[in-house]
């Protein structure tokens, strides 16, 4: 039977590929903590935003007022961190996609170069069988004839 004499390279591809794909899900499952954190955070502060607007209706003073501004600063900053940590994720993510994209085309042109080689073995087998059983129909048919 034919072995393919890249069998090994073939799967240390395949290896390299599960490796790629399982980072990426990995940087997939954090973005997407991070993703729900950012949105935490802005729930937090449109929750803080329209408490500060009730208590200024309800006429609080304007130490209050401070204190709850100062903390919705922090807040929008940690927001902007957190959009800043999301574009990196996200750029890190298709760096990530990219190289899995360079992988599977790695490894499906080994695949598709043993189903050639394979092809041509089979192709050839049956080329030997063929002949071999032309050389058996031919030498059958000179004993038949020959008295």
């Amino acid at each position: 039977m034919y072995k393919f004499e890249l069998d090994k390279i073939l799967e240390i591809r395949k290896n390299i590929e599960d490796s790629i794909q399982y980072e990426l899900n990995v940087m997939e499952r954090e973005l997407k903590k991070e993703k729900n954190k950012h949105y935490e955070l802005s729930l937090r502060r449109q929750n803080l935003s329209k408490t500060i607007e009730d208590k200024l209706a309800a006429g609080s003073s304007s130490k209050e007022y401070l204190l709850y501004a100062d903390f919705i600063s922090k807040i929008n900053i940690d927001l902007e961190n957190h959009l800043n940590e999301i574009a990196e994720m996200e750029g890190n993510r298709d760096v990530k996609r990219n190289e899995l994209i360079n992988a599977v085309k790695n490894r499906k042109s080994l695949e598709n170069l043993k189903i050639k080689r394979t092809n041509e073995y089979l192709k050839m087998l049956q080329k030997i069988e063929t002949n071999n059983l032309d050389d058996f129909a031919s030498s059958q048919y000179t004993r038949r004839m020959e008295p």
